[in-house]
């Protein structure tokens, strides 16, 4: 009997087997079924069975031509890259092999050298072969943890660059530099070197160490040599220039006049010299210092004027002085330097000047508030230059006038390389029988009227209680006649001054350096020392030395000294010099004259520190703790303008070197 169901089946199973599986967008079967039985159910859900598998197999067939073009473009990307990198790494092997530098490939684990280039080859001496069984070590003439150390560094980009010493297959011993980077190769991190022989450089540059050692050398020998020859003309010269100074204000006559000023004159003229090469010598060591002060041009330029004056007349010569307003500002710079170059530029114009004028001008080239630039000029109607002659001006040694001068032609060398130092430049125009114009041209900082006289001199008392450590018996007559005012007390070397100074007291020490059986620096050393038996450990001590050099000068203060002169002393730098370090001590009162050490430090006190300003205590405690004596002088001098009491009582201590008194007292504020 046949199932009711059965039928429906087989047209079913016959449906499907009819399908065209490659062909589902046609497919669909048809069971003869009615609206709403069970056979029209069965065939509408395999219908949609069908739609569904038909349109999943057109997604499998995208998504599988999709994955064919992805395949087919990573497989020409691959094949590209790894045409790219042969040809990188055939590119590499190229250069690698066929440059001429030298390179290495290092496996920084083993040491072992991977690959040696025909540089390296021709080198260090090894064929290819022989270079596989070399490591860096049997190269690399530094330890082996040296030498891992730096590949390590290397590697690790810490560091590149290196200098190493190598040894060759010969056995000879290069210095190399070497460039070495990390770089993938094989698959594993190595070290791609760069190797330069500098051997020859290393030996031009130890050629030219020895070279400067003794260049040095020879530049402290002359410095020697000049310092020593200055101090043996530096001493008789004093007594020569000095006692022809004396005679002249003493002899009448005119012919002995006559015969002293031609001594006078040699004299100073063979200074001149003297001075002239020190001060090359010094320009050219780089041991000349521009000491910065604020000057009143107006004075400086008169100076200038008056020190020309008489040389000018004696050949009826009219000097032109272009004096500045009233109203030109004070400049800060180096009076002492800024005249030498005025006077070597006069000196020239009087010296190559037969008739006519020499005149000095300043004017000013350009201005701000705190900045000024000046052009000095210097112009003469004498003999003149040709143009072919003009470059041989400023070079050492060199004179060019037809007519033979004195000197020894280093006062415009000098000169401009004085301009220079202070900042400036300058220049010379000049015409055969017409003239010569010399000027320069500097900037310089601008100060006040009050910053120029805060140095004005005070006059010297009379009968000052002097003592004189000098052994030269010249010497000694010459200044006993500068010093004919005050009470002088000669002795012949530093033991008979402290052998003196056990029992006298004197207001100033004049001492001269090098005195036999004991000199100078080590005199003081002893005055100073409080455990001597000396009186007065802080009397004021002068150097006097034929030693000129900026060091010796530097020497003498370091060692407790508080003033210097060079020989041949001159009577007004003497009083200069005297005013400067006894000035402090005129202004005191007659009460504070010598006043005993204990009383000084009952007046400095906490109260009286309190009557200035916090700038300039707080200054005042920064150069004491810094034990900066210079810019504690000036700073001390500066406080006589707030309280003139004050300045007085620090000064007795920084004149003194009592520093640690006044540390003390602002230890209390």
């Amino acid at each position: 009997m046949q199932l009711p169901w059965e039928k429906p089946l087989h047209k079913l199973v016959y449906e499907i087997q009819g399908i065209n599986w490659d062909k589902l967008d046609k497919a669909s079967i048809n069971l003869g079924g009615r609206e709403g039985d069970e056979l029209k159910l069965v065939e509408s859900s395999f219908n949609d069975m069908l739609v569904r598998l038909k349109n999943s197999q057109q997604e499998f067939q995208e998504l599988n031509l999709s994955l064919e073009n992805k395949v087919e473009i990573r497989t020409r990307d691959l094949q590209e890259t790894l045409h790219k990198l042969k040809e990188s790494e055939n590119l590499f092997r190229s250069m690698f092999e066929n440059h001429h530098a030298v390179m290495l490939l290092i496996d920084p684990e083993n040491s072992k050298i991977i690959a040696a280039n025909k540089g390296a080859q021709k080198f260090y001496g090894y064929t290819s072969k022989e270079f596989e069984n070399l490591t860096i070590l049997q190269i690399n003439q530094l330890s082996k943890e040296a030498i891992e150390t730096e590949m390590k560094n290397a590697k690790t980009e810490k560091r590149n660059y290196f200098y190493f010493p190598h040894k060759l297959a010969s056995g000879e011993i290069r210095d190399v530099e070497v460039h070495s980077s990390p770089i993938r190769f094989k698959g594993k991190i190595n070290l791609f070197s760069i190797i330069h022989d500098i051997t020859e450089r290393r030996r031009a540059e130890e050629e030219l160490k020895k070279a400067k050692i003794a260049a040095e050398a020879s530049t402290l020998a002359k410095t020697i040599f000049l310092s020593n020859m200055s101090h043996e003309i530096r001493t008789p010269m004093t007594a020569i220039i000095g006692s022809s100074k004396l005679l002249l204000d003493i002899m009448n006559t005119p012919e002995q006049k006559k015969y002293l000023n031609i001594i006078n004159t040699a004299g100073n003229n063979l200074l001149t010299i003297i001075n002239d090469i020190l001060d090359l010598s010094k320009i050219e060591a780089g041991k000349i210092d521009i000491d910065h002060q604020y000057v009143d041009l107006s004075e400086l330029l008169n100076d200038v004027r008056n020190i020309l004056y008489p040389l000018a007349l004696s050949k009826g010569i009219e000097i032109i002085y272009g004096k500045p307003d009233k109203n030109f500002p004070v400049i800060k710079t180096d009076p002492v330097r800024l005249k030498q170059v005025l006077l070597n530029l006069g000196y020239n114009a009087v010296k190559f000047t037969y008739q006519g004028t020499v005149s000095i001008n300043v004017s000013i080239e350009e201005e701000t508030d705190t900045f000024i630039t000046l052009c000095f000029s210097v112009k003469d109607t004498g003999i003149g230059i040709t143009h072919d002659k003009i470059d041989q001006l400023f070079k050492p040694f060199s004179q060019i006038s037809k007519v033979k001068f004195s000197g020894t032609g280093l006062g415009l060398v000098i000169s401009k390389k004085i301009v220079e130092l202070i900042g400036g430049s300058i220049h010379v125009e000049s015409y055969e029988n017409k003239g010569s114009n010399f000027w320069f041209i500097i900037p310089f900082e601008k100060g006040s009227i009050i910053q120029s006289i805060q140095g004005t001199n005070e006059n010297i008392p009379i009968d000052l209680k002097i003592l004189l450590a000098e052994d030269n018996i010249f010497n000694q007559e010459v200044i006993k006649g500068f010093l004919k005012n005050h009470k002088l007390t000669v002795v012949e070397n530093g033991k008979e001054a402290v052998k003196i100074l056990q029992n006298k007291s004197f207001d100033v020490i004049l001492m001269d350096i090098q005195m036999p059986e004991m000199d100078g620096l080590t005199a003081t050393k002893i005055i100073r020392d409080i455990n001597s038996l000396v009186i007065n450990h802080n009397i004021p001590i002068i150097a006097m030395t034929a030693y000129a050099m900026k060091e010796d000068r530097d020497l003498c203060l370091q060692n407790g000294m508080n003033g210097y002169l060079s020989k041949p002393i001159k009577p007004q730098l003497l009083n200069e010099e005297l005013r400067r370090v006894l000035k402090f001590k005129n202004d005191l009162k007659a009460e504070h004259q010598n006043i005993p050490a204990q009383e000084v430090k009952s007046i400095l006190t906490s109260k009286m520190l309190n009557n200035i300003d916090e700038e300039t205590l707080f200054k005042l405690k920064e150069y004491v703790e810094n034990l900066d004596h210079v810019k504690l002088t000036e700073l001390v001098e500066n406080i006589s303008f707030q309280n003139k009491e004050l300045s007085n009582v620090l000064y007795n201590y920084v004149s003194n070197y009592k520093i640690t008194e006044i540390l003390r007292v602002l230890k209390q504020l």
